[in-house]
């Protein structure tokens, strides 16, 4: 890959810098931004993206080292106008086929934040270089004013091929989460993106801060007076948590823990086709629980069911339209969405279609569970009512409930209450013990053997501070309100509660294991 950290010579002048802590801007002429992160002597494509007089979004694939002439045409633009970061092998706009990349960004939109709504452009990129400063992360090499935001890149000496875009793109998600709070765009992390191309206008923002301009550029880190550029793996060993010998080290312990086991645990292969449906039937309850999806949300909430439905097999040709205008009237009633704008899933859906003899070839989108429940901002109650749209977090609850439903089944005593009742059984011993009886004694009263009662009175007895009390049946703490109510023991040796069954009916532990289910415990130290 060419090196194209070349000087601009002319195209490069400076300036004093307005805000406190940016002491000498560069400003550079308004076509000439892309240079710096756009070789021109590749032979890819870039694309540029354009909004027409009918607020229809135009996109045109162009050679690269046509650059300077399409970017001369937009000089000045009073419309809005937008570029790709990366270079691509084909003329269409996929992470597939991106070709090179040769910065990471950041797109923040900040215009209604707090901390940047009465903040003028360079005083917000001030703020965001302390921010850098203070976080430890290297400052952009260029700060661009988007009109309602600022877009942070961080060039590099040598463009990024594809084969590192996975180690790009991780590189990329911790710098958008680092600004998080700053508002960073979640959604803009993939190589493909379009970012507002500088010397155009952005329609959304105020008339004030509509000039789409570069408001910062770091020449301060370099000898010459050159514009910043980092090599791309120290600076991922210095922005990611682990570099990169370090994951390799720890990929190689995981290997040999995982040839150490003898056995492994055998996990339930799902067919693709049920889980594609099962994430269907999801987002569908996922709408029923929302009561509809929200303006801004409701079009990637459309092409995911729509995705899955073609993953299931439930949506063809000649069905395609009446399920979308169904789904889409779910999400929301007045929603007059179009149809175009699922040509993609309609497209990968046929290609897929034909290709169905390839077991291994699948053109429409597989997208892990963490990327929908991001997209769509899923929250952890609504997880727990979904099957398959589940975090980690939420399916170690559910490991968690099936393994006490188990032990419930093997009328298993739960911790609690064994640590309840040692707890009682080493206040017991020690009361014994203070009044005289021997440790046989004591065993022969408690019915256990010497080694557990000698076991018991090598230990402290428990402090009773903070320790909460409750009535426990089977183990198990009654419901509020049936506390009081009778319980007995029936054939089975079973305790039950007396009265109505059904709803109201608890099976317990067997007695003969020695469960004082109707005794008070002490349980719960903090």
């Amino acid at each position: 890959m060419q090196n194209y950290s070349q000087n601009l010579g002319s195209s490069l002048v400076f300036r004093h810098g307005i805000s406190e802590g940016i002491s000498e801007l560069p400003v550079i002429e308004p076509h000439a931004e892309p240079f710096w992160y756009l070789n021109d002597s590749d032979d890819g494509f870039f694309f540029v993206m354009t909004k027409n007089e009918n607020s229809d979004f135009v996109t045109e694939a162009y050679p690269v080292h046509r650059l300077e002439e399409v970017l001369s045409l937009h000089q000045n633009s009073n419309r809005d106008v937008w570029i790709s970061q990366a270079t691509f092998y084909r003329t269409r706009r996929t992470v597939e086929n991106v070709r090179s990349v040769g910065l990471n960004f950041v797109d923040i939109d900040c215009d209604e934040l707090p901390w940047a709504k009465d903040l003028t452009p360079l005083d917000r990129a001030n703020f965001i270089l302390q921010v850098c400063d203070e976080s430890r992360i290297p400052r952009p090499s260029v700060i661009v004013h988007s009109g309602r935001g600022l877009h942070l890149k961080w060039l590099y000496k040598k463009a990024i091929p594809r084969q590192a875009l996975i180690r790009w793109s991780t590189v990329e998600k911790h710098l958008v989460e680092k600004f998080r709070a700053f508002g960073a765009d979640p959604k803009a992390t993939d190589a493909a993106r379009f970012l507002r191309l500088v010397a155009t206008t952005n329609t959304k923002a105020k008339q004030s801060k509509q000039r789409c301009e570069v408001v910062y550029v770091n020449v301060d880190d370099t000898v010459d007076g050159s514009i910043c550029r980092y090599e791309f793996d120290k600076f991922a060993d210095q922005v990611l948590p682990f570099t990169r010998q370090q994951i390799r080290e720890f990929r190689k312990l995981k290997k040999e823990q995982a040839q150490s086991k003898e056995t492994k645990s055998k996990k339930t292969k799902w067919n693709p086709q049920t889980i594609n449906a099962m994430r269907a039937d999801d987002l569908e309850k996922l709408v029923e629980i929302r009561g509809g999806i929200q303006e801004g949300m409701r079009m990637i909430c459309l092409f995911w069911q729509m995705n899955f439905m073609c993953l299931a097999g439930r949506v063809t040709d000649d069905n395609f339209d009446a399920m979308a205008s169904l789904l889409a009237t779910k999400i929301d009633p007045t929603w007059d969405f179009r149809i175009g704008d699922l040509v993609t899933v309609r497209m990968k859906m046929r290609s897929t279609h034909r290709k169905s003899q390839d077991a291994q070839r699948i053109e429409l989108y597989t997208p892990k569970t963490e990327k929908l429940i991001e997209d769509l901002e899923i929250t952890l109650e609504e997880q727990r009512q979904l099957k398959t749209l589940a975090s980690a977090s939420i399916k170690q609850e559910r490991r968690k409930e099936a393994r006490e439903a188990r032990r419930r089944e093997a009328n298993i005593m739960p911790r609690a209450l064994y640590i309840s009742r040692a707890e009682q059984r080493c206040i017991r011993a020690h009361e014994l013990r203070a009044q005289g009886l021997s440790i046989r004694a004591i065993a022969k009263e408690m019915k256990l053997s010497t080694g557990a009662i000698a076991g018991y009175l090598k230990k402290e007895i428990p402090d009773e501070q903070g320790v909460q009390s409750g009535v426990y049946y089977l183990g198990y703490p009654l419901p509020v309100g049936q506390v009081d109510k009778p319980l007995e023991v029936n054939e089975r040796g079973l305790v039950e509660r007396k009265g109505d069954k059904g709803e109201g009916e608890d099976l317990g532990g067997n007695l003969s294991t020695g469960l004082m289910a109707l005794e008070e415990w002490r349980i719960g130290y903090a």
